[in-house]
């Protein structure tokens, strides 16, 4: 080995690995939404059978009711202090939608979150939330014509990418099994 060789080795490894190092350290962090299943309870369940009527709190089930099952997910390499929330995250369902329930299905064991359903929004509080936190929750809503490009998740949270990436199919076999459990 030449001696020009093993300068442009060791130059590689003293500029290069601080360099990889220092870009990995500087990608946002980020929040996903996981849409995992949108059931419109009359076209998939009571149309289809003759004389099978489904009941909410004493109002018949229409066309515009839909149960929608997804989550959030954090990936970061710094931890969300409740300090550095401007504005909470929070998840939007068309204008005009009625929101009638909300359930947490599962979340990261020490995440302590509430949720607050204001008009047609849910806001997601919570005080620390640490790489690969989740919250798994259901929302039973009046909603029309569903369209699930105008459900909005936004957040002004800080050193968070503003861009929360939305996944409407998942793939069970890439998901963390802690999300679902056994699907």
């Amino acid at each position: 080995m030449s001696t020009s060789e093993i300068i442009g080795i060791v130059l590689t490894v003293v500029f290069g690995i601080p360099s990889v190092i220092g870009l990995l350290q500087s990608l946002p962090s980020r929040l996903t939404l996981l849409m995992d299943e949108r059931l419109n309870l009359y076209s998939n369940v009571s149309k289809n059978i003759q004389g099978l009527d489904i009941t909410f709190k004493g109002n018949k089930i229409n066309k515009d009711f839909y149960l929608i099952k997804a989550s959030f997910f954090y990936q970061g390499r710094k931890d969300v202090l409740k300090e550095q929330i401007n504005q909470p995250l929070s998840l939007e369902l068309p204008e005009g939608s009625i929101i009638h329930d909300f359930n947490i299905l599962s979340k990261e064991q020490n995440l302590d979150i509430t949720v607050e359903v204001r008009g047609n929004q849910l806001l997601f509080d919570f005080d620390l939330l640490k790489n690969s936190d989740y919250i798994y929750f259901q929302i039973f809503a009046e909603i029309g014509d569903f369209i699930e490009d105008k459900l909005v998740a936004r957040h002004r949270i800080a050193n968070v990418n503003k861009k929360i990436k939305t996944i409407r199919y998942i793939d069970y076999e890439i998901m963390p099994k802690k999300l679902f459990g056994n699907c």
